[in-house]
């Protein structure tokens, strides 16, 4: 049974402060038309993405939360992202795989 899409129109969702749990990223695919997702103080540690998850999302705010380093190279698969906020995770360094050079697929 395919899940339904609930909210197809919103562009913007801020979800500050909510302690979240570690999943509930998987949670918005409910909202396939983000652009803009804030996420800021909740207690996200890691998280499922797949190659569709937010296939959209421009602007990530997870700052102020508990990700590792495993769940930062997940960031990977997001295809349009070009602002992401990691402030106040206390991480020591970044994975040498955010290094690395991608093929684009988009022109540039």
């Amino acid at each position: 049974m395919r899940e339904k899409t609930v909210f197809p129109w919103v562009h913007f969702l801020g979800l500050t402060n909510y302690a979240l749990c570690i999943h509930f990223l998987g949670s918005l695919a409910a909202f396939p038309a983000l652009r803009e997702l804030e996420l800021p103080m909740n207690d996200v540690r890691d998280f499922e993405l797949v190659s569709t998850s937010f296939p959209h999302l421009e602007i990530l705010d997870l700052s102020y939360n508990q990700l590792t380093n495993v769940a930062l190279v997940k960031l990977g698969t997001l295809p349009k992202l070009k602002q992401l906020n990691l402030s106040g995770n206390d991480l020591e360094s970044l994975p040498t795989e955010m290094s690395r050079p991608v093929a684009s697929e988009r022109p540039e």
